[in-house]
């Protein structure tokens, strides 16, 4: 009897080992664990799991873990990924994991829905969202180390201490347990903090200006403009005006309604001389001359971007007009790797003046393009975070400096207008006030030269669209039609049977010149409803006329306005190629 009990206990045990082993073999079949790591310092942990969908195929889990320092952002069925629209916020969908994309800093999970989340690193996590079309709002569960103690809470941001080193946690919006990512602002990071050394975007509340402080300095700001241009064209002494302190000049007398004295105060030397450029070109004239600088400053633009992708140089992003160029040339693959090489690894640490221009490129893309501008979000937290570490509080007010030497003042305002315009794209009041701080000072202190305000001048004024200016109106295919214009306000439409409609605004009785480019061929034109003829010499009389090069596809335009806004129709054969983004 006992020796059957023993037998019967040894055969049992060995069928229960025979279960448990073939559950495991089964279960290591049917799933699999995929870790990754990322990173220089290979300091960023993924983990992925698949299991066995039908036949041979494996199928990707709701499952994932991000892994950074002490930190753990996590999604699965229990602790979906959710997104909802703040419309109608107690609508809340939970994703699934569809896919992920690996790259040599991080990866990018997409879910069910279109919604993306990117994990990447460059000496701090840094994690970007982008909620699917329908919701504005990503929010994804974390969870700190026990050996990680939280030390300050705000709604915005998270201090940890982990022994001798601190760690930041900020977010658009976080409580204890989720974090929140917007569609305007998209970005959270986590990353070692000196209380020491970091200068925090939050302390310049207690010394923020107030809206009527920084409009007055603004208001001061273009009154020397004009006040330093009346110097400058009366005085013997002073050097010759540039093109931009005219420009600027001219530009802020026609905001005042006084455009026609502008232009007579301009000195004869200046209009009849060689120092003009396409620049002033819309106030005036010699259009077919000037637009021959204006090819040439594109060509320009083209070769530094591909110098810029070849070096590596982010430098190509302080460059004038480079936003409206990667606008233009949008839907050429050449702009998707421009766009690419901020957050490339390969690609050095922006610098202070870099990171302006990096995020003021990015916010001025966002306004007109929203999925180009995608590009380069990767960047922006990074743009913002090498700013804030140059940045100070010092005998109440902000200052900036690169390598421990403090920017110029001219340099310190573009910093602050970066800060200023992503802050208001953004909605944080933080970057904001800093921007405003930074841009006031120099003004305040009457540190720019008049050169210096005549450059700023369409960055610190951009509502003044009587400011010569590049418009984008369509694509033929790959083909930007564009205009370069001093018209306060400027469309393009295509009608019935191809019949091309431009509208432009400008003050009753005075006239202003206009650059297109990409104009397809046409058969007629009017012009205040009558037809017109080209004229070589169309800007000598006081009455519009153009010119128009078959070859080149440029239309030179001469606009004496009857009315405010004047319509000129073309008379082109119907397109079906063309799209206004």
């Amino acid at each position: 009897m006992r020796i059957y009990s023993i037998k019967r206990f040894l055969g049992l045990l060995a069928l229960y080992a025979v279960l448990f082993v073939g559950i495991f073999v089964l279960q290591f079949k049917t799933e699999s664990v995929v870790n990754r790591s990322y990173g220089e310092k290979k300091d960023l942990k993924v983990s992925l799991a698949h299991t066995q969908g039908s036949g041979d195929e494996m199928k990707l889990k709701n499952q994932f873990q991000i892994n950074y320092k002490g930190i753990m952002l996590l999604g699965n069925d229990a602790s979906p990924v959710q997104v909802f629209n703040t419309a109608n916020a107690s609508v809340v969908h939970s994703l699934t994991l569809s896919s992920f994309n690996e790259e040599p800093d991080g990866v990018t999970l997409t879910f069910n829905d279109g919604s993306l989340i990117r994990f990447h690193t460059a000496d701090q996590l840094i994690i970007s969202a982008e909620p699917s079309a329908e919701n504005d709002c990503l929010t994804l569960e974390y969870k700190i180390s026990s050996d990680h103690k939280m030390e300050d809470f705000t709604s915005m941001r998270i201090l940890f201490d982990h022994g001798n080193e601190f760690f930041a946690l900020t977010a658009p919006a976080l409580d204890k347990t989720r974090i929140t990512l917007t569609t305007g602002n998209n970005t959270a990071t986590f990353a070692s903090y000196d209380p020491e050394k970091t200068f925090e975007f939050a302390a310049v509340a207690g010394i923020a200006q107030s809206n009527t402080v920084f409009s007055a300095n603004i208001k001061q700001f273009r009154d020397s403009v004009v006040t330093r241009f009346v110097q400058a064209s009366t005085s013997l002494a002073s050097d010759p005006l540039t093109e931009q302190e005219v420009t600027a000049y001219v530009a802020e007398m026609a905001v005042r309604k006084t455009f026609t004295e502008g232009l007579n105060a301009v000195p004869d030397s200046f209009k009849n001389g060689n120092r003009r450029t396409y620049l002033s070109a819309p106030y005036f004239g010699h259009l077919a001359d000037m637009d021959r600088t204006l090819v040439m400053k594109n060509e320009q633009l083209a070769s530094m971007v591909n110098t810029a992708i070849a070096s590596r140089n982010l430098d190509i992003f302080t460059i004038d007009g480079v936003a409206d160029f990667i606008l233009r040339e949008k839907k050429k693959p050449i702009i998707t790797t421009l766009l690419s090489m901020p957050t490339a690894s390969d690609t050095p640490v922006p610098t202070v003046i870099q990171a302006a221009g990096i995020l003021s490129t990015y916010t001025k893309l966002r306004a007109s393009d929203k999925d180009l501008s995608a590009n380069l979000e990767g960047a922006v937290q990074g743009c913002i975070s090498v700013i804030g570490e140059n940045c100070r509080i010092e005998n109440g007010g902000v200052y900036v400096s690169q390598n421990g030497a403090e920017l110029k003042p001219g340099q310190t305002v573009l910093v602050g207008l970066a800060l200023l315009s992503y802050g208001s794209l953004s909605q944080n009041s933080d970057y904001v006030e800093t921007g405003k701080l930074l841009i006031s000072r120099p003004i305040e202190t009457n540190s720019l030269s008049f050169q210096e305000c005549a450059e700023l001048y369409p960055l610190l004024v951009p509502e003044n669209k009587f400011y010569p200016h590049a418009e984008i109106l369509g694509y033929y295919d790959s083909e930007s039609v564009w205009t370069w214009t001093c018209a306060s306000q400027l469309s393009y439409q295509i009608g019935d049977g191809g019949v091309v409609s431009i509208s432009m605004k400008f003050p009753v009785d005075e006239s202003h010149f206009a650059i297109f480019k990409g104009i397809p061929n046409f058969t007629r034109i009017e012009i205040y409803k009558q037809r017109y003829r080209s004229a070589k010499d169309f800007e000598d009389y006081n009455v519009s006329g153009y010119v128009y090069d078959e070859l080149t596809k440029n239309l030179y335009i001469k606009s004496k306005h009857k009315s405010e806004s004047e319509l000129v129709r073309l008379w082109c054969r119907p397109a079906t190629n063309f799209s206004e983004k």
